[in-house]
């Protein structure tokens, strides 16, 4: 039963952790989020060891329980982990396309757009 007992406190540990790890997530505090994946690793390492060790059919129901809510927290949090994903795409796109609207009105010998930085010729400082 001693294996069992580890496993219940193992679980809420990881419980504990998830819940913080979604706040994280919530609040878009991705450098934060980051800096736990150790320490969830090394939870979920011992979860497996521990789990490894019982007969998940004789676990008492409660233990049971709180391996679901596991799996159930730990959806949740991939689904605010790929928000957060969608959201940092969409930042590095916007950025890409403010360099693409830096044009300043300058044109190339075949009539496009250029970047004022891209234009080959000569500038007059306007006094």
């Amino acid at each position: 039963m001693e294996s069992a007992d580890t496993l219940s406190k193992i679980c809420e540990d990881i419980q504990t952790f998830l819940l913080k790890e979604c706040d994280l997530l919530k609040r878009a505090k991705i450098r934060e989020t980051m800096e736990l994946s150790t320490r969830k690793s090394a939870l979920l390492r011992n979860f497996q060891i521990e789990l490894s060790k019982v007969n998940v059919a004789s676990l008492p129901p409660r233990t049971r329980d709180e391996v679901a809510a596991i799996r159930v927290l730990a959806q949740e949090n991939e689904k605010h982990f790929l928000a957060v994903q969608n959201g940092l795409r969409s930042v590095v796109s916007r950025i890409g396309m403010l360099n693409a609207d830096a044009l300043v009105g300058t044109y190339g010998p075949y009539g496009c757009k250029v970047s004022f930085s891209g234009a080959a010729g000569k500038y007059r400082k306007k006094v």
